[in-house]
């Protein structure tokens, strides 16, 4: 990588480092990991992951360990939770730099895919964000340029570093990290008319990638033989085909309506490519477009489908459309350049009246800097900004517009901690805390209490407990069809617990909290019950 492209790297890496502590945890996936690698970090079992401290066996547990070296590194908070996603970032951006470089050997198309993927709203989410989605998408991507690598260099060293890479995709989030692999390899030695060759080497990389990615499940499924049912038939085949079962179902157009924004403007541009008569596709152009099809139809006819499934074709559109603007074909850079400053200007100028409003200075007076600056530079320089300065300003706009709005707005972002925070001012003493009816993972990380989830009618709340040792109490208390009423009555007698209820769940709560709990303290939308 040069001078130069590093340089941008190392900007946007900075920017992340610079927000990421701001935000508070949002619910419930975030919070969700965030947990889970906090009980890691505690209890120092990294097999067993535990969600407020239930066994909790929805994903591999290699997000989770990472998440724990965050905290053992900066402590149990947010920047420690994000702190290896900024890591992923850097990594993914520099695989983006080196597989355009295998692809199409030209530095500055290099350069600028790099910094266009970094952009890309997607990508941004997946970092800002703490899920499984951006280590996996490392970990796909390192695999894919291995593969290239072998191809150039026919060393078998790359084929089994592939092969390590995609089973630790696989202790990551499961099969789906060998689905972007298997369909770009496809394509890309079909176009380049690239025979398939499987000799001793291929043989033995593959029984080393299963090998790996079997290993964790191989180990809980011994020590728990009704975990082989729960992952083939609940956690893929149900994922797949059934996502009734996890609440996620949506039409088959749902992708299709998303992917466009989620990568603005250049899934546009791919679009225009495809259908340019007057573009001529390479091979590799071709690998990189077909990808992105069956990919974007692959995952559309999963039955269970969340924005961040999309991420594995990020790196895809990326290129792709970075190799369509480069060498600007028609004035599409220009057209591109003109969209992407609009917006800038529409989002950074709102955005500044906004915070000012909102009476926070210090972010509004760095977007509106940012803005001026560009407004000089385009004054100075009659050629404009370049598209890899205007996508580094939408990035850099967005990460201080975010952080700023997380911070003095959490629950606008669906974040607990000022509620924890006022909570824990009026009931410093309290040991225990009492939800219903609403799984809340970052209660346990903003506060220093005992937490027992109650579930009654919401499905979040419904832990799967069947895993749990008969000697293991569990945090937890089911009262639907009145089947614990009385554990929650005698938990609401201990003098030093806490109820919290959310306003408008009090009509279903079974009892009359305040003849246990006497005190009504309101926080947000919310009821907390105390002596």
């Amino acid at each position: 990588m040069d001078k130069k492209s590093f340089g941008y790297l190392l900007g946007v890496v900075l920017l992340l480092l610079i927000t990421i502590n701001f935000p508070g945890l949002t619910e419930s996936s975030e919070a969700r990991y965030a947990e889970i690698g906090m009980e890691m970090f505690t209890s120092g079992d990294f097999l067993h992951p535990r969600l407020l401290g239930i066994l909790h066996f929805h994903k591999p547990p290699l997000t989770y360990l990472i998440t724990s070296f965050g905290y053992q590194l900066f402590g149990v908070n947010e920047f420690g939770a994000r702190f290896f996603l900024v890591f992923a970032l850097a990594i993914q951006m520099w695989l983006i730099y080196r597989i355009s470089w295998e692809l199409y050997r030209d530095k500055g198309l290099s350069r600028l895919s790099m910094v266009l993927y970094g952009s890309l709203p997607l990508v941004l989410v997946s970092i800002l964000n703490l899920t499984t989605d951006a280590f996996l998408n490392t970990f796909i991507l390192a695999a894919i340029y291995c593969y290239l690598c072998e191809q150039r260099n026919k060393k078998k060293i790359f084929t089994y570093a592939a092969a390590l890479l995609l089973g630790m995709g696989v202790l990551t989030k499961g099969p789906v990290a060998f689905l972007p692999f298997l369909i770009f390899v496809i394509f890309h030695r079909y176009f380049l008319k690239i025979p398939w060759k499987i000799g001793v080497h291929e043989i033995l990389a593959v029984i080393l990638c299963l090998l790996l990615s079997l290993s964790w499940f191989a180990v809980i499924i011994m020590e728990r033989p009704a975990l082989w049912d729960y992952f083939t038939n609940h956690q893929i085949k149900d994922r797949v085909m059934n996502a009734q079962v996890f609440h996620r179902e949506e039409s088959f157009w749902y992708y299709i309506a998303f992917i466009p924004l989620l990568c603005f403007p250049y899934f546009y541009i791919i679009i225009y490519r495809f259908f340019s008569k007057k573009k001529r596709n390479s091979g590799e152009d071709k690998a990189l477009m077909w990808t992105i099809i069956i990919l974007l139809f692959a995952f559309s006819c999963f039955s269970s489908k969340l924005i961040l499934y999309l991420l594995p074709s990020a790196p895809f559109i990326a290129i792709l459309g970075a190799k369509t603007l480069y060498y600007k074909p028609d004035g599409l850079q220009k057209l591109t350049k003109k969209i992407l400053l609009i917006l800038l200007y529409i989002i950074g100028i709102g955005g500044s009246i906004f915070l000012i409003i909102k009476q926070i200075y210090l972010p509004s007076v760095v977007l509106l800097f940012l803005l001026i600056f560009s407004l000089f530079w385009l004054y100075r320089k009659k050629s404009g900004l370049s598209l890899i300065n205007i996508s580094m300003g939408f990035t850099a706009m967005i990460l201080v517009l975010y952080a700023s709005f997380g911070f003095y707005n959490p629950s606008a972002i669906n974040s607990y901690k000022g509620i924890f925070q006022e909570m824990e001012n009026n009931f410093p003493d309290s040991s225990t805390l009492l939800i219903y009816d609403q799984l809340i993972p970052s209660a346990k990380i903003y506060t220093n209490k005992k937490v027992v989830t109650i579930h009654d009618n919401n499905y979040k709340t419904q832990r799967e407990i069947q895993f749990e040792s008969a000697d293991n109490p569990v945090n937890y208390l089911d009262i639907s069809n009145e089947g614990e009423i009385e554990d929650l009555i005698q938990e609401l007698l201990k003098p030093a617990s806490i109820l919290m209820i959310r306003k408008k769940d009090l009509k279903d709560f079974p009892l009359n909290p305040q003849d246990y709990k006497p005190k009504k303290t309101e926080i947000g939308k919310w009821y907390f019950y105390s002596n």
